[in-house]
């Protein structure tokens, strides 16, 4: 497939083809690959203390780059994001009793894991906690 080729179009990528599907859907550039990536989606409800896995490893050389999120707790929790490995690629964040965190679109991304290690979100207490990733490969 041709650098910048858009796959459902059959065409070449134009401007508008950029934001394809809404603020959280379509393409992200990717300077590094000089290429744009379609967006990728995954969701869990994690509820036990420590590491959950989020999405995960995407192959040897491939790392997760998150351009959108959003998580949700019922409970008071204290949330960070990790790549396996035990690698913090976030603080630690202190979510109170049903508060949210929502980071928007970036598509230089919020977040990345390390090269072939999966994307975890890890809790200090045993609380429901819904997340939502918007990324791509990388």
């Amino acid at each position: 497939m041709p650098t910048g080729w858009h796959p459902a179009k059959g065409r070449a990528l134009a401007p508008e083809d950029r934001f394809v599907g809404g603020n959280v859907g379509g393409w992200v550039f990717i300077p590094e690959k000089n290429d744009y990536i379609e967006v990728k989606r995954a969701f869990l409800d994690a509820s036990i203390i420590g590491d959950t896995e989020i999405v995960s490893a995407q192959g040897v050389g491939v790392k997760i780059r998150v351009v959108a999120l959003y998580v949700h707790s019922g409970l008071a929790v204290s949330a960070r994001f990790k790549s396996a490995g035990n690698n913090n690629i976030t603080a630690l964040f202190a979510l109170g009793a049903n508060q949210d965190i929502l980071w928007p679109r970036n598509d230089q991304g919020w977040m990345e894991t390390n090269a072939n290690e999966a994307l975890n979100i890890n809790l200090n207490v045993g609380v429901a906690t819904a997340v939502h990733v918007v990324w791509v490969p990388v």
